[in-house]
């Protein structure tokens, strides 16, 4: 049988006794030792418990991870008197020496035998003196321990004699205060606005630990620095309750830095978040951050961009709401950039970002950029909509599907899903696109519009599939190559309208390739024989297959082909002019001495 106290939390001071077998710990209802805390998943850690007493544990896939000495760690032994912290909850594994009846003083009187047997943790100062005692009496024992068990263990009575700290030594804590109030100089509580996340964004050195950076950011007394890269990310470890709809964010932002505060969120009985959205920029004022009403709990991130530091990051309660707006079984639930978009209650599309708000209108929704060259948004797609119809990004050449490391300049928008659930994100201007599994980063924004309604985009493919078809039958094959074109960039709605347009662009193409090949041959054969004639012939030829295949590989490989051809027919007649020159030349000079007055009446006509 061992005893397990919990720290902290509602239930701060309870302590449960488990047996020998396997336990599991956390929120859930069907949990062993059921812990009700928000930061501990609903089977957050599973405990190994043998009949002599030891323990293992494992962390189960928690969303705010288990903890030992700072350290985020996956299983391990769990040795009597340490303790381990699930998410920002601290439990301790409790060792006899740790367990004392409480004294008639301690327990309300004597008169109730019931509250004098209740477990309750010895002093700091015995605490030390029986773990040490417990070390000596293991290492004079005969028991075989493991060879990291002892050293562990010496650690202990060394760290614990020398009056140094280890991860396992339940140190005498300063009294926790209540989330609305601090302790006042004269002892008593003041009131004051509560810091959501616990003070971790003053990036001491006790909250160092919470924080997960990417390579090019570090700690630097309290201040989080930034160095000079693309986005860059910090990741607090732990999930927060909300009480209120919004959240407030503040900090001091230095240097060229465009920090924002990108918020997860999520309900009670569920451990996945639902969602994601950002803050303005922080750094210039209060930036208030409203979620949809589902969100029970957030875990908080900060993206960057620049170089630079922030400091004194705090996040308190807002009154704010995200506006709603619901038409049949469609509903949208938005707040500055960010969007949540809905069909027959289920979600389809999200949108994160900043710069302005989106605005309802008659066929969907707008979105007028404020913001900027910095600003820019996210579009994520749900499982549920690409399984309808793929996500794709429209560019030159056709659309694209999202992966990590696309790029797509010049990109008239987005088309996302099928059937009945397909929606286009069209831009007023074209935008650049950065591509990500199910999601894309849309920056150079002007006005955006998010339709449902794709009546519009609908007759603008059939009008185009018509004039490929006329176009295919007349032989143009310019106007067949545009109208391709326009409808693979603009409006490939129709899966079978695209493939038809291929189909035809596939034939004109092969046949002016084929084409092409006569041109050249019919060129060396005139070349060759010096004709001006057929050069001027083929360099005509060559110049009409250049128009009728604009934007193809094989306009400048025609046009060179024709410029080649003039090039030469007018060296030849060049030539020939000079030649014809010289023999009228020596004409005229025979002339003169045979006939003079005749050579004079030539010379004096021409």
């Amino acid at each position: 049988m061992v005893r397990i106290q919990i720290l902290g939390g509602p239930e701060a001071g309870r302590v449960a006794e488990l047996g020998p077998g396997r336990h599991v710990c956390g929120r859930h209802p069907s949990a062993d030792l059921r812990i009700q805390a928000d930061t501990v998943s609903g089977r957050h850690l599973e405990l190994q418990i043998t009949d002599q007493g030891s323990v293992r544990f494992k962390d189960l896939g928690s969303t705010n991870g288990t903890w030992a000495g700072g350290m985020k760690v996956t299983e391990g032994e769990w040795f009597s008197g340490s303790e381990l912290r699930l998410g920002n909850l601290k439990v301790k594994l409790l060792a006899e020496e740790d367990i004392v009846l409480l004294d008639e003083d301690s327990s309300g009187g004597a008169g109730d035998p019931t509250a004098a047997a209740e477990p309750q943790l010895a002093g700091a100062g015995s605490e030390d003196a029986a773990i040490h005692a417990r070390a000596v009496q293991e290492a004079m024992s005969g028991k075989r321990r493991s060879g990291l068990g002892m050293i562990a263990l010496l650690v202990i009575v060394v760290g614990a004699a020398a009056g140094g700290t280890w991860w396992f030594l339940n140190k005498e804590e300063a009294p926790e205060t209540t989330a609305g109030t601090s302790p006042s100089a004269a002892g008593g509580p003041v009131t004051q606005v509560a810091d959501l996340i616990d003070n971790h964004g003053a990036f001491s050195e006790d909250s160092q630990a919470l924080w997960s950076l990417s390579s090019g950011l570090s700690f630097s007394g309290n201040c989080l620095v930034v160095g000079k890269g693309n986005r860059q990310q910090a990741s607090l470890a732990p999930s927060f309750p909300m009480e209120e709809s919004g959240l407030e964010f503040s900090a001091q932002v230095q240097g060229d830095l465009q920090a924002v505060a990108a918020v997860s969120w999520g309900q009670d009985d569920q451990e996945q978040a639902l969602g994601t959205w950002c803050s303005e920029p922080l750094g210039s004022g209060p930036a208030v951050l409203a979620l949809p009403e589902q969100a029970d709990w957030f875990q908080l991130r900060l993206w960057f961009e620049g170089e630079g530091s922030l400091q004194s990051l705090k996040v308190v309660e807002s009154e704010a709401k995200p506006q709603e707006n619901s038409s049949g079984s469609r509903r949208t639930v938005q707040f500055g950039g960010n969007l949540r978009y809905q069909l027959r209650d289920q979600w389809l599309v999200e949108v994160r970002g900043f710069g302005a708000t989106w605005q309802a209108g008659e066929d969907g929704l707008s979105f007028q950029n404020q913001g900027g060259d910095q600003a820019w948004l996210e579009v994520q797609a749900s499982e549920a909509m690409i399984a309808s119809g793929p996500f794709l990004v429209l560019g030159e050449g056709g659309p694209s599907v999202p992966s990590p490391g696309l790029q797509v300049e010049n990109s008239p928008g987005l088309l996302l899903g099928g059937q009945g659930l397909r929606l286009e994100l069209r831009g007023d201007s074209t935008l650049r696109v950065r591509g990500a599994d199910r999601s894309v980063r849309l920056s150079d924004l002007g006005q955006l519009h998010l339709r449902w309604n794709l009546n519009h985009a609908l007759e603008q493919a059939a009008t185009l599939a018509l004039r490929i078809e006329s176009a295919a039958r007349s032989g143009d094959h310019a106007t067949l190559l545009q109208a391709t074109s326009d409808l693979l960039r603009d409006w490939p709605l129709k899966e079978e309208e695209v493939e038809k347009a291929l189909d035809f662009r596939r034939q004109i193409m092969v046949e002016g390739r084929q084409r092409l090949k006569d041109l050249q041959v019919e060129m060396s054969e005139a070349l060759f024989l010096e004709s001006v004639l057929d050069m001027r012939r083929v360099e005509k030829a060559a110049r009409s297959l250049a128009a009728s295949y604009p934007q193809t590989d094989i306009e400048p490989a025609a046009l060179e082909v024709a410029e080649l051809l003039n090039q030469n027919a007018e060296q030849v007649e060049a030539s020939r002019r000079d030649q014809q020159g010289a023999y009228l030349q020596s004409l005229q000079a025979a002339l003169a001495k045979a006939y003079p007055l005749l050579a004079a009446f030539l010379e004096e006509r021409s």
